[in-house]
Parts: C-alpha cells; sequence; structure tokens
C-alpha cells in the first residue's frame, strides 16, 4: 500500500485509495487514440458548466478544461500522480497535489468528478466533501458507469471475464445520495471506441478491463486474446460498412444544484 497522506485516516485512505496497474499511465495515453471518450464528455459538461469558478476532483491529464478551452483562471485540480500534476502545472492550471478527499482553499461554483467515484464504500468517503466544496447556488457534477448489461459487459461476460454484476446496486446508491443533495439530473451519452483492426479494439477494451485496483498486466493479455476470439461477433456487431468497428461505450452524467 502506498504512503498514506498526513490528512487522511488509514481507514478513510483504504476506502478512496484506486490503485493502477503499474502501466497505467502509458497505456491510459495510447488508450486516448482510441477513442472519442474525452471529447464527448467534455461537451456534455461544458454544456451544463456554470459560469465561474471549477474545481475538478480527480482531473487526470486535464482533458476536459484542455478540449474546452477554459481560461486557467477558472480551473483548479485536485489530482495526487507526479505524472499527471507536472502536465496540469504545465498548462497552466492550478493543482491542489493530493488525494481526495482534502482541503481546498474556497468554495466553487461547479465542483467535478469525472469517473472518480467506483465502490460504494469510496463513494460514501467522497460525496459530502466534494458537496462542501460547492458554492451556494453552485453544482455537483459527477460522470459515472453503470453496471448493467450495455454492450461493454455484454462483450467482457461474452469473453467470460467481467468483475461486474449486472445489477444497479452502485448507480442507484448514487442516484439516492446525489438526490438527498437537491433536485438531481440525470443524462445518459456515449463515446466510442475506434479502431481498424480486431487487435487495437481488444486492446482498448482489456485496458478498461484492468484499470481497477486488481487490473494487471498480465490479466490485460488474457482478456485481449479472449476478445480477439470474438471477432466473428464483433464483426457481426460493431464492424461499420467502411470496415472499422465502432463500438459503444456509455457514460451517465448526475448534477445537483445546491440551494
Amino acid at each position: 500500500m502506498s504512503d498514506i497522506p498526513a490528512h487522511l485516516s488509514p481507514e478513510v485512505f483504504s476506502k478512496v485509495e484506486v490503485r493502477k496497474p503499474v502501466d497505467y499511465v502509458e497505456k491510459y495515453q495510447d488508450f486516448l487514440t482510441t477513442t472519442d471518450e474525452k471529447a464527448v464528455i467534455a461537451s456534455a459538461v461544458g454544456s451544463i458548466l456554470f459560469e465561474g469558478s471549477i474545481i475538478d476532483i480527480g482531473a487526470g491529464t486535464g482533458d476536459i478544461p484542455d478540449i474546452l478551452g477554459i481560461d486557467p483562471q477558472r480551473y483548479t485540480a485536485i489530482e495526487q500522480r507526479p505524472e499527471f500534476i507536472d502536465l496540469l502545472k504545465s498548462k497552466g492550471y492550478s493543482v491542489i497535489e493530493s488525494l481526495f478527499p482534502c482541503e481546498a482553499p474556497k468554495q466553487y461554483d461547479n465542483a467535478l468528478m469525472s469517473y472518480v467515484l467506483y465502490g460504494r464504500e469510496q463513494c460514501e468517503e467522497m460525496i459530502d466533501p466534494a458537496w462542501e466544496l460547492v458554492k451556494p447556488e453552485g453544482q455537483l457534477i459527477a460522470v459515472t458507469y453503470r453496471d448493467n448489461e450495455d454492450d461493454y459487459n455484454r462483450l467482457l461476460h461474452r469473453s467470460g471475464h467481467t468483475r461486474r454484476v449486472n445489477t444497479d446496486t452502485r448507480f442507484n446508491y448514487l442516484e439516492d445520495r446525489f438526490s438527498s443533495l437537491g433536485q438531481l439530473a440525470v443524462s445518459s451519452i456515449r463515446s466510442h471506441i475506434y479502431s481498424s483492426t480486431v487487435d487495437g479494439l481488444a486492446a482498448a477494451v482489456s485496458f478498461m478491463a484492468t484499470n481497477t485496483p486488481v487490473g494487471t498486466p498480465e490479466m490485460r493479455h488474457v482478456i485481449h486474446e479472449a476478445i480477439v476470439a470474438e471477432q466473428s461477433y464483433l464483426d457481426e456487431t460493431y464492424r461499420t460498412t467502411e470496415g472499422e468497428y465502432q463500438f459503444p461505450i456509455d457514460h451517465y452524467l448526475f448534477t445537483t444544484q445546491k440551494a
């Protein structure tokens, strides 16, 4: 286990830390070349952002403010990975170098949590502190996934490799929790993975499937090979008339405004 930040108890740290495979950063950059995910999410977030300040919890590489052309004076990132911190700073963004929950110097008009809410225990530890960062009449925005039988999970089930169950327990919890804060709006958006080869599609999907605390490069290889073995199914279901694979990924936006 990584060193525990001074501001977090071991109990909280064990719930909010999301460990990644050792080659995560490198493979993440490769993954971004295969998908319009960041552009689709950025467009959806940009359409609902309020004027004023933004705090981005778990900002990663800062793709969303980059795509939207957000003034760095409006934007503050919370990020713990040193390589991402350096990149964010090189772009002129203010960075709180910490694992969340952590303190911030003020409240913000928009608090964004894009793909940082995973297990229920983590959600329980992070949502209230994020809400505290929202100004009166500001909003909390979360981008997340759903544990149901969408195309991504269906493919993993076909390949025999998925840890997700076909229930909406976590999603339902998020709906209830965000509703308890204020008026909740939920919308869905769809991005795609694009590849001219089944190998490229398998590389992208197997990266997503192992982007978890228990994911490993070895597991990724096994999933990759299992997906390649599904080529006939993939050709029939996801190959366009131009010969390119176009594989859908569904995302969900939660927004709650503070009174």
